[in-house]
């Protein structure tokens, strides 16, 4: 079995440096939220969905992911893609994974507590937070190494888990997903060789959603509110970025440089006389705390309500505080 992760992975490799080496599909495009210069191929996440598509235990989700694929690699590709195709595709399957796999089956709310026996609320339920979290990760790509860095935190935080509490195969399990991330990870951080492209950024935000109701359907003994704080900082840009936009009169689903990882990159470009593939990699390491912040927490907190509660609320207020300060800083108040 080793030796065939070590195939695998030699293969995802080429796979990528194939795309890099020959301009596979060039097609350069202008984007308002395109901080890179030059042609980068978009198609990193292929060589991911491949690695996990031959391990047995995450062929199926590759294949539920289909529509989704094609849909987003299509805007990879041409650019030209309708983001209104591509979240009814992420409904398609996160429809798709309440019927072939599971649905959420607690949430330590008294109200939708209640509502979970009814299996069409669970699909509902599901199929919503499956649906966000994948839109969450195309929302927060926009650094060398963001979501797959984010992704990886996440699923450690699970194999760590799984690890003290001596479940073995479960380790395993979530240690592949981890090593299909390594080849795209090697040429894109933080040289930024290739791009996961938003068929990637899809692919890991649905993994990372379904990983985490499955690990939470088979821990009960947990707190609910734990898979907010491991997904918090997906979540809480997706929730700010809609509050933000709607606030400011713009369209909720329009790209703009507003996020905070594109203040962070403003003011590193502005300080720093680097290459631009090295300032966006340092903007990268500015905001792992944001990223280490909820999966460190659920490790050493995850027995206590009330403190869970009590992270994710000061997250949210930490973040908030964050981003006004590096708004202010950026000198820049056009939203």
């Amino acid at each position: 079995m080793q030796s065939n992760i070590f195939v695998l992975l030699l293969i995802s490799l080429l796979i990528n440096l194939i795309f890099i080496k020959f301009n596979f599909l060039k097609k350069d495009y202008d984007n308002p939220q395109k901080i890179h210069t030059g042609y980068i191929p978009k198609l990193g996440g292929i060589s991911i969905i491949f690695f996990n598509f031959l391990i047995t235990n995450s062929m199926g989700y590759v294949l539920i992911f289909l529509p989704l694929f094609i849909a987003s690699l299509y805007e990879d590709i041409n650019n030209q893609g309708n983001i209104n195709i591509r979240f009814i595709c992420t409904l398609i399957v996160s429809v798709l994974f309440c019927v072939y796999f599971e649905t959420i089956q607690q949430i330590d709310t008294p109200v939708l507590s209640g509502l979970m026996s009814y299996h069409f609320f669970a699909v509902i339920l599901t199929t919503i937070a499956i649906a966000s979290i994948t839109q969450c990760f195309n929302l927060i790509d926009g650094l060398n190494g963001q979501t797959v860095f984010n992704f990886c935190l996440i699923v450690l935080s699970l194999l760590l888990f799984e690890k003290f509490d001596g479940n073995t195969d479960q380790v395993y399990f979530y240690l592949y997903f981890l090593l299909s991330c390594l080849p795209f990870i090697i040429l894109n951080f933080p040289f930024g060789k290739i791009f996961l492209g938003d068929h990637g950024a899809y692919f890991l935000g649905f993994l990372a959603a379904i990983l985490v109701v499955e690990f939470f359907n088979s821990h009960q003994e947990l707190f609910s509110w734990n898979a907010i704080l491991i997904l918090i900082y997906p979540i809480f840009e997706l929730l700010f970025t809609i509050s933000r936009r709607f606030i400011n009169g713009k369209k909720v689903l329009s790209p703009d440089t507003f996020h905070i990882h594109s203040l962070i990159y403003k003011i590193v470009s502005e300080r720093l006389r680097f290459k631009n593939t090295f300032k966006n990699s340092i903007s990268t390491i500015i905001l792992l705390p944001l990223y280490i912040y909820g999966p460190i927490s659920f490790l050493i907190f995850n027995d206590s309500f009330n403190v869970v509660l009590l992270l994710v609320l000061s997250y949210c207020l930490i973040y908030s505080f964050l981003y006004f300060i590096l708004f202010k800083l950026t000198r820049d108040y056009s939203l």
